[in-house]
């Protein structure tokens, strides 16, 4: 059998690949072409460990040189995901031209690449996604990374191209199991829809935002995986219409942890963001006093039992 493109592979193919390259077994299997360079980070509970871009045209070298990279620098047992981009369909973005072709539309699906100085440095969809940078900023960091200055004129040599990837998440289990994703995340195809996956993505959905309820109150806002820490931004909108959220999904589930949640979140919001001048209430952030918190602080108070 001769090789097969990496858009071809199973992701049954993948995982085992995969967990092969880490468990350093010899590859029996088929080759698998790789069409671009490859993308690989190493994972546990959702934090990066390390990263790397291979660009062997086999799939079990890549994976191989990954792993032998990332040998000296992690334990090798402590990585329970791999992260893959199998890049393809390369192609360049003039700059005037830039804005219109890498849209917010395309953040997720694909990634950049930039040649300045006989330096490449790219920016994966997925780790685009896991960062939560838009195209601007990705781009912006790879300048920096050719060692460009912010705002200095790019040199005449410098090309910018968007490709196409193959995302793929492997949790080496055991059994290893892939799924092939969609801008980071795992579509659902129609005919895997059933009467109950309302009420049970309800459910998972306020299950997260209990799971990240402090016991002071304070809701985690945002939270980067890929470092493994909280931002200290927060939005005050967001907050309160958090609060709702919890009130809602106590009252139609009949989950009494989520009332007594949704009351210490929204005495914490008070307590934080309320503030009085001149005898008007405000709910203010960062020198902002926003109406539409305002109207979702007093829609909160409303809708809550004790309110």
């Amino acid at each position: 059998m001769g090789p097969l493109d990496s858009p071809c592979v199973s992701d049954a193919g993948i995982a085992e690949r995969v967990a092969g390259a880490v468990c350093r077994r010899a590859d029996a299997q088929a080759p698998v072409r790789c069409l671009g360079p490859s993308y690989v980070a190493l994972r546990r509970s959702g934090r990066l460990l390390f990263k790397t871009w291979r660009h062997e045209p086999d799939l079990g070298a890549a994976l191989r040189g990954a792993i032998a990279e990332a040998g000296g620098a992690v334990d090798l047992q402590a990585i329970d995901t791999v992260e893959l981009n199998l890049t393809r369909d390369y192609r360049v973005v003039p700059s005037e031209r830039a804005a219109a072709l890498l849209t917010n539309a395309q953040r997720g699906v694909l990634g950049v690449e930039l040649t300045c100085d006989g330096t490449t440095q790219r920016a994966a969809p997925t780790e685009m996604i896991a960062t939560n940078r838009g195209f601007d900023k990705a781009v912006a960091r790879l300048f920096a990374a050719c060692g460009m200055a912010a705002g200095a004129e790019p040199p005449a040599d410098a090309v910018l191209r968007s490709f196409a990837a193959r995302q793929v998440l492997v949790r080496l289990g055991p059994p290893a199991t892939a799924v092939t994703l969609l801008r980071g995340n795992r579509p659902v195809p129609p005919e895997r829809l059933f009467p109950g996956m309302l009420s049970e993505m309800a459910d998972g959905m306020g299950g997260w935002l209990l799971r990240n309820l402090g016991p002071d109150g304070r809701l985690t806002y945002k939270y980067w995986p890929s470092r493994g820490v909280r931002s200290p931004a927060d939005n005050t909108i967001r907050q309160f219409m958090a609060t709702r959220c919890l009130i809602r999904f106590a009252a139609v589930l009949g989950r009494p942890e989520a009332m007594e949640g949704a009351h210490r979140h929204l005495a914490w919001c008070l307590e934080r963001f309320f503030r009085v001048h001149d005898g008007v209430g405000t709910i203010e952030h960062d020198g902002k006093a926003k109406l539409g918190a305002a109207a979702l602080a007093a829609l909160a108070i409303l809708e809550h039992p004790r309110g």
